[in-house]
């Protein structure tokens, strides 16, 4: 994931809110601070706003303008020509010209002297594009140390398909208990992370991240990371336990570090009383002269409104 303010966390959970089929409520107001937040910002911020501009259908022929010139100025830059070249693949006007992205991003993962083939590997997995042999699956999966390149990896080599599906949710689920284990937390948020796009989780490995969840109170973000991993990927038979799960992070809401996991947890599975937080939080959280506004999580905030329904 990539970095402040868990810049790629916002941008992969709300990647999974765009496609889970909600219709948007189109405010106006939300778009309108959207576009305002294009101009301005750079780098990745500027990424995750066009980002949520193209999931809510709006313009999108403005962002890929913008998008094509930053690739003009940018495109020889480690990590944030992968934003760049992410963006421009989702608002190609074309397959074909999606596919030309997409492989400029799998070149970066393939050249094993770039610095940003992590930054690929996810990206290319987000954007559901296999670049790993068959041969490599078996490897993957019986791998003991865990980094982020091998749980980005093993997501690109097995989750697209029921039957990896499986294996891949199997061994995560296996590599986050082993973690815990061995009190070695390094590659716990990335599990959690990735096992939101794994689909619905099996009431039995649900219960065993619920498991790592409890394991994990004292370490603030990994437990809000397990614990939107339980509301986002709980099955049916699971949905008490999830309410409970997503209480446990919202009545951290005053917490400005919980922010980025409650904001994607509302965008994929909004609340009545989460999105009324929201409605009372926005014009702070969108106020730029009030010290500590965070342009990231402005931007996050328009979208997961956009994105819920009104109650």
């Amino acid at each position: 994931m990539f970095i402040k303010w868990s810049a790629g966390f916002f941008a992969g959970m709300l990647l999974l809110a765009a496609g889970a089929g909600s219709a948007f409520a189109r405010d106006p107001v939300y778009i309108k601070d959207l576009r305002q937040l294009l101009q301005g910002q750079q780098e990745w911020i500027k990424v995750h706003v066009a980002e949520y501009l193209v999931w809510s259908g709006a313009a999108v022929n403005e962002v890929y303008r913008i998008f094509r010139e930053e690739d003009r100025l940018y495109a020889a830059v480690p990590k944030y020509r992968i934003g760049i070249w992410r963006v421009l693949a989702q608002a190609s006007r074309s397959k074909k010209e999606r596919a030309r992205w997409v492989r400029k991003i799998a070149a970066v993962y393939r050249d094993t002297t770039a610095p940003d083939r992590l930054h690929a590997i996810e990206t290319l997995s987000k954007l559901r594009y296999p670049v790993l042999p068959e041969a490599t699956v078996n490897k993957l999966l019986r791998e003991e140390h865990t980094s982020p390149m091998q749980v980005y990896e093993l997501w690109n080599a097995t989750g697209f398909s029921a039957p990896g599906n499986n294996r891949a949710k199997d061994r995560l689920v296996t590599l986050l208990l082993q973690q815990l284990a061995e009190n070695d937390h390094a590659a716990v948020p990335v599990i959690a992370y990735v096992l939101r796009f794994l689909h619905v989780l099996e009431a039995s490995r649900w219960d065993q991240v619920r498991h790592a969840a409890d394991l994990l109170p004292t370490d603030p973000a990994i437990h809000a990371a397990l614990l939107t991993t339980l509301w986002i990927a709980a099955p049916a038979e699971r949905s008490a336990e999830a309410e409970a799960a997503w209480s446990r992070l919202f009545r951290k809401r005053d917490e400005k570090e919980m922010w980025p996991y409650l904001l994607a947890g509302l965008a994929l599975k909004g609340t009545k009383a989460g999105r009324e937080w929201l409605l009372q939080q926005y014009p702070l959280l969108s106020n730029s002269r009030l010290a500590g506004y965070n342009a990231d999580v402005h931007a996050a905030a328009a979208y997961a409104l956009l994105k819920m329904e009104p109650y």
